[in-house]
């Protein structure tokens, strides 16, 4: 219920996240997230966006999504030039670059082989998992 949800405070950052959707037959959707707060003075809602993929390219969509972010907080461009543009690129064909005119950016999309992910250490998982 939107009533059950309180205002954040500008002293919360933002977070990204990401998850992944398995169908029955096993084929995976991508899920990339991005939770900030719109630009503004004191305790706001949280707004989110989510990119869905079939392609599990972590890094490209970290980025996309930081950029975003950057968008939403300076306002140059405003947020939905900024994602409006990136729509107009009609798809994201993998090794293609593309250029985000509104924001001054390059973005190179990654090769279907490239499994790209985000630098995350795996020792504190297998550390608690013991010997």
């Amino acid at each position: 219920e939107m009533e059950d949800v309180e205002p954040t405070h500008e002293e919360e950052s933002s977070e990204s996240f990401c998850f992944v959707l398995t169908k029955l037959d096993g084929c995976h959707t991508y899920g990339f997230c991005r939770r900030f707060l719109p630009p503004g003075k004191g305790p706001r809602l949280p707004q989110c966006i989510c990119v869905l993929s079939k392609y599990p390219w972590f890094d490209f969509f970290h980025t996309f999504l930081m950029l975003a972010d950057r968008c939403n907080r300076t306002s140059i461009p405003p947020l939905e030039e900024f994602l409006n543009d990136v729509r107009l690129q009609h798809s994201l064909f993998p090794g293609k670059t593309i250029v985000v005119h509104k924001a001054q950016t390059k973005l190179t999309v990654p090769d279907n082989e490239e499994l790209t992910h985000v630098a995350v250490s795996y020792s504190p998982l297998f550390t608690s998992l013991g010997p």
